[in-house]
């Protein structure tokens, strides 16, 4: 007899958000994983509205909403801010031509992740993992990232449209994990090994979910849930 597969519990974000920021202790990573227009900034926008030290890295060229979206945030161009601003967007400028501007940004980045990892204490927030680790390059600053983070207290926000795009070191050791819906297989494969969850049901769970409603996993304690985000 095939098992009964059972739909996680859903709870409302106005009760799961301030759960979720008690619970995130500093030095443990997050997984945000999503398609574009599914609410991956707004969720990361409620988690770190109430922390210190947190910096962004925009790496968007044009992004008409990004100030609006993390509001009390500076915009800085090059790494470090100055001493009073303690929640910066690190958004260097576009050059002439696409090749610059992609060189251009990776300098900016890498001096920035060089610097943060001795500073410690900082939380980090990448909008999307490829394009920082496949594009600019950086996939051996975000392994170290990812292995050492912990114990140099950085919190790691790692997001991406799609999991399989990016190594698994990059996810493996997320302690909170967002996901919304999707039904390709190889994401779904990807994510099951990020929660060490029953993969069977959480397909059952993806697939049944609406745009904007997400599968959280606490992998620190097991909890697994379905929530929508709700600006606070």
């Amino acid at each position: 007899m095939a098992r009964l597969l059972s739909q996680y519990d859903s709870v409302p974000w106005s009760a799961m958000g301030s759960q979720i920021r008690r619970d995130w202790q500093q030095g443990e990573h997050l997984a945000i994983v999503g398609p574009t227009g599914c609410g991956k900034t707004t969720l990361v926008s409620e988690l770190v509205r109430l922390r210190r030290y947190v910096v962004v890295f925009v790496t968007k060229v044009y992004d008409p909403t990004i100030s609006g979206d993390f509001p009390g945030f500076d915009r800085i161009e090059q790494w470090p801010p100055s001493i009073t601003q303690e929640r910066v967007l690190l958004w260097p400028k576009p050059r002439a031509t696409i090749r610059e501007t992609v060189s251009h940004q990776r300098k900016v980045f890498k001096r920035a992740l060089d610097s943060i990892f001795l500073e410690r204490n900082w939380c980090v927030v990448f909008d999307e993992q490829h394009y920082v680790c496949q594009t600019l390059g950086l996939d051996h600053e975000n392994a170290m990232y990812q292995h050492q983070g912990r114990s140099s207290g950085l919190s790691v926000v790692n997001g991406t449209q799609r999991p399989s795009w990016v190594p698994l070191v990059t996810f493996s050791g997320s302690t909170h994990m967002f996901a919304w819906g999707t039904r390709l297989r190889k994401d779904l494969d990807r994510l099951g090994d990020i929660g060490g969850i029953d993969k069977a049901e959480l397909t059952a769970n993806m697939q049944t979910l609406s745009k904007h409603e997400f599968v959280y996993v606490n992998a620190r304690t097991g909890q697994v849930l379905r929530s929508q985000v709700k600006k606070g």
